[in-house]
């Protein structure tokens, strides 16, 4: 069977109208309701206001989701039959969210705990479609998928959702729906079910890029230390001690490192595309002769960019030289995070009123997700360097990226010192590393990056265009 992205956009949208009608239903009557009440009888009639929803708009979203159960189980030839739950929302975690909420009424708040309430009841139908969907694989032995949107969805996420037709019961899926969560489960059979649009191979291939750049593992000896810096009280939350705590270190690292990729990329392998902003558009660093169709880092080489004289045709106009920019080896830095889902703009230098660069003024080379980072293309040294400062070049990219940090103008037009924020780019494509140690520029630039060091962040790009990413 292949489903496609319109029946479950139809299924979105039905849960949508479900949860929006939700919350307008119990905004509508917490506010009329709860108004003037005290702390404690606001409390109680929100329980009930809350719960009322459940059990009407809940209840819709369980039948809406036991359909689909049965319409998929029905065309994949499944002996499976559906059922709607009771207690799907767990009334303890209910009352006690609805408690917190109401310190708003403490503060005469009630339109801000109307709203509260309100995002809450709208989260509980969908919970309750997730929990319908998950509780009638588990009780019939289905395999189902977690897929998400792709457009609002963390790493965690992502992660389950690459997983494919493999799980069973909740247990089996790491069970667990999140505020803003756009995860839906689809039941099926791995290598039969086909879903429009989900690409679950593509996105582990995605998962492992991920994987690779977070350095596969979270510096040890950082995460060994705050175990040991843990009370006995607090390591006996790891059920499996050290290996536990150390895997969940290792996958929220990875998933970090996927929550600053482009979302669609890491769902499609769509890549974002460089934006190049007015003033610091592609042929200021440089145009390429010609280029693969996909991302080849030898396209890159001196030889294959656009250099040409000034000459004057037999007609009388004359055609401009073109010359390489000054940061023309960024080019292969921007192409290569592109290809590995960064979405990348570029930033133009700060102009004065006479369209020259501002002086005393610096400015990062790019925005990556919105936040600044500073190129260095590193080159062949001139002289060989000796055994002392094969390295030095590292320290040299570091400070040469604090000083682009120094001193950056703000939206107001004045400057700020941001080297607490340096984030910096070492791209080594044009540099000969067959005499250094990779494990040692890894430690060079690791050393160099967290609170209070040199950086903030740092990214390794080499000749390959293999991205590594340090925080």
């Amino acid at each position: 069977m292949r489903i496609t992205q319109t029946e479950l956009n139809r299924y979105r949208q039905d849960l949508d109208r479900r949860s929006n009608a939700a919350k307008a239903y119990v905004s509508g009557r917490v506010l009329d309701e709860c108004r003037g009440l005290s702390v404690a009888e606001a409390r109680k009639r929100a329980l009930e206001i809350v719960g009322d929803s459940n059990g009407v708009f809940g209840d819709q979203a369980q039948t809406i989701a036991a359909d689909l159960f049965d319409e998929i189980c029905s065309a994949e030839g499944i002996d499976a039959t559906s059922e709607v739950f009771d207690d799907v929302i767990d009334y303890a975690s209910m009352e006690e969210k609805v408690r917190y909420y109401a310190g708003d009424m403490k503060d005469g708040d009630i339109n801000g705990y109307a709203g509260s309430l309100s995002d809450l009841a709208a989260f509980y139908v969908k919970r309750s479609a997730y929990e319908n969907m998950v509780r009638n694989c588990d009780r019939n032995n289905v395999r189902y998928a977690r897929v998400a949107t792709g457009r609002e969805t963390c790493g965690w996420c992502f992660m389950l959702s690459s997983r494919d037709f493999v799980y069973h019961s909740e247990q089996t899926a790491e069970h667990g729906m999140h505020a803003h969560c756009d995860c839906i489960v689809v039941p099926g059979r791995r290598g039969a079910t086909k879903i429009q649009g989900y690409d679950p191979e593509g996105m582990r291939r995605r998962w492992a890029m991920c994987v690779d750049a977070s350095g596969g593992y979270p510096d040890g000896t950082e995460v060994r230390a705050r175990w040991d810096a843990m009370t006995d009280e607090e390591r006996a939350a790891y059920k499996g001690g050290w290996k536990r705590f150390s895997q969940l270190e290792y996958s929220r690292a990875v998933r970090a490192e996927a929550e600053v990729r482009d979302s669609s990329w890491l769902y499609t392998g769509k890549e974002p595309g460089v934006k190049y902003a007015p003033g610091a558009e592609l042929p200021t660093y440089g145009l390429l002769k010609k280029k693969s169709a996909s991302f080849n880092p030898d396209d890159y080489s001196p030889a294959n960019f656009v250099v040409s004289k000034k000459r004057t045709l037999k007609d009388g106009n004359v055609v401009p030289a073109v010359e390489l920019g000054n940061e023309w080896k960024d080019v292969f830095v921007h192409d290569a995070l592109n290809h590995s889902g960064f979405a990348v703009m570029t930033m133009p230098k700060p102009k004065d009123g006479s369209g020259h660069d501002k002086k005393g003024v610096t400015s990062p080379d790019v925005s990556i997700g919105g936040v600044l980072w500073e190129i260095k293309s590193v080159e062949n040294p001139k002289q060989q360097p000796t055994s002392k400062n094969r390295y030095k070049f590292i320290n040299a990219a570091f400070e040469s990226a604090r000083d682009n940090f120094s001193n950056v103008e703000a939206a107001d037009g004045e400057t700020v010192d941001m080297r607490d924020k340096t984030r910096v780019i070492i791209s080594t494509r044009y540099r000969d590393l067959s005499d250094l140690d990779e494990h040692r520029i890894e430690d060079e630039i690791r050393r160099r990056v967290g609170p209070g060091k040199r950086a903030a962040e740092a990214i390794w790009i080499d000749s390959s265009g293999r991205v590594r990413h340090y925080r």
